[in-house]
C-alpha cells in the first residue's frame, strides 16, 4: 500500500488515484513502452507522483520486505515506512541506509526463518541501528506469521488492533504537509 497524508493512492488495473492531488494517472504496467521492470523504471514512474505527495510505504510478508526495499532503493521518493513480518534479502537492497523514518512490527511466534522469524527481526534491528535509521521496532508476544490477516489460522485481534493503531499514529505523525 502507498498512502499520501491525507487521503491514499489506490492501485487497481493499472490506475494510480492520488485523491487529493491530481486526476487518475495511468501507471504504465511492466512490458508497456518505456517500463521493462527494471528499478529504475519503477523510480522514474515514482517520481513525478512524490514530487507532489509525500509517501508512506507499508506491506504485509512479501509486501513488508517490499516497502523496506523501497525506502532503501527510492530513497528521494518514500518519507516512511511501515513493514509488518517481512524483510528483503541483502542482494535486493541494503536496509541500513534507509533515510526516512521506520516502524516495524513482526510477531514473537514468527518461524519464517531467514524472512520474518523474531531472529531475523532481531538483526534487522542491528542493521537499522547501525545504519542510524530511525526506526522502531515493535515485537508482539503471542503472535506468528500474518497476525493481521482477519481470515488466516495466525490471525491475532490484541495485536492486530494494537499494530494498526500503531501504523496509523505513525503515519500521520511521519507524513505532515
Amino acid at each position: 500500500m502507498i498512502t499520501s497524508t491525507p487521503y491514499c493512492f489506490l492501485i487497481s488495473n493499472g490506475i494510480l488515484r492520488c485523491h487529493n492531488r491530481s486526476p487518475a494517472t495511468r501507471v504504465p504496467a511492466i512490458g508497456d513502452e518505456g517500463n521493462t521492470g527494471k528499478s529504475g523504471d519503477a523510480e522514474s514512474l515514482i517520481k513525478p507522483i512524490v514530487l507532489h505527495c509525500q509517501v508512506g510505504v507499508t506491506g504485509f510478508g512479501m509486501g513488508g520486505a517490499l516497502s523496506l526495499a523501497a525506502g532503501a532503493l527510492l530513497q528521494d521518493g518514500v518519507d516512511a515506512i511501515a513493514p509488518f513480518y517481512g524483510i528483503p534479502d541483502e542482494k535486493l537492497c541494503n536496509v541500513s541506509t534507509i533515510k526516512c523514518p521506520v516502524q516495524c512490527h513482526f510477531g514473537a511466534l514468527d518461524d519464517m526463518v531467514g524472512f520474518s522469524s523474531r531472529k531475523d527481526a532481531e538483526k534487522l534491528e542491528e542493521k537499522l541501528k547501525a545504519g542510524k535509521v530511525d526506526y522502531e521496532m515493535n515485537i508482539y508476544d503471542g503472535a506468528a506469521h500474518a497476525f493481521t490477516n482477519g481470515i488466516g489460522p495466525n490471525y491475532n485481534t490484541d495485536s492486530c488492533h494494537l499494530a494498526l493503531e500503531r501504523l496509523f499514529t505513525f503515519m500521520n505523525k511521519s507524513l505532515v504537509e
